[in-house]
């Protein structure tokens, strides 16, 4: 067994050797020195895939705490009554998410599944996906002229393709538009 491994060894040695010019250029002169500088390469694009990424989650955050100002004036509420006086007809509103990880970070998800614990970056994906959901359905609830969301619900199923796996988060409630209580001062 181990005489088959050093003779494909020293085949691939072989045909390595009579590869073209640039491809030694590119991948060194024997298979180590292409596993030594595609490991470097593979971490280095890992590793820049992983900021790029970080970037693109922390510009994510920054827009959903300025969309979560903006949208205040809607109040949120899990039961299933309200006591306030309502205008107009209850609405079903939805709003949904699909959300999923770099590579590097599912790497690092699947690693940390296999030890086991707590799974940190899976719970600031889902963490990021609610408030995303939650902020499209008072998107939703503002684009109908109600400003009221009472027994909210939510639902979430995921679907893996290839490496990747993404998790659809959706929330749902009953829209209602209701009558601000004034007080009149004489």
């Amino acid at each position: 067994m181990i005489e088959k491994f050093k003779k494909a060894i020293e085949k691939f040695e072989a045909d390595f050797a009579e590869a073209p010019e640039w491809f030694l250029d590119i991948f060194g002169n024997s298979i180590w020195e292409m596993i030594v500088s595609n490991g470097i390469q593979v971490v280095a694009v890992g590793f820049l895939g992983w900021l790029v990424a970080s970037w693109f989650e922390k510009k994510h955050i920054q827009d959903m705490e300025l969309r979560e100002n903006t949208l205040s004036d809607i109040y949120l509420n899990t039961s299933k009554r309200t006591n306030d006086k309502t205008e107009g007809d209850a609405q079903l509103l939805m709003g949904s998410v699909v959300i999923a990880h770099d590579y590097f970070r599912t790497l690092i998800i699947i690693i940390q599944k296999l030890i086991g614990g707590n799974v940190n970056a899976y719970e600031k994906l889902l963490m990021r996906g609610r408030r995303e959901a939650i902020l499209r359905l008072k998107e939703n609830a503002k684009e109908r002229g109600l400003n009221k969301v009472i027994n909210i619900r939510f639902g979430s199923s995921t679907s893996a393709v290839n490496f990747l796996t993404a998790v659809e988060i959706v929330a749902y409630g009953t829209g209602i538009s209701t009558v601000q209580n004034k007080a009149i001062i004489e």
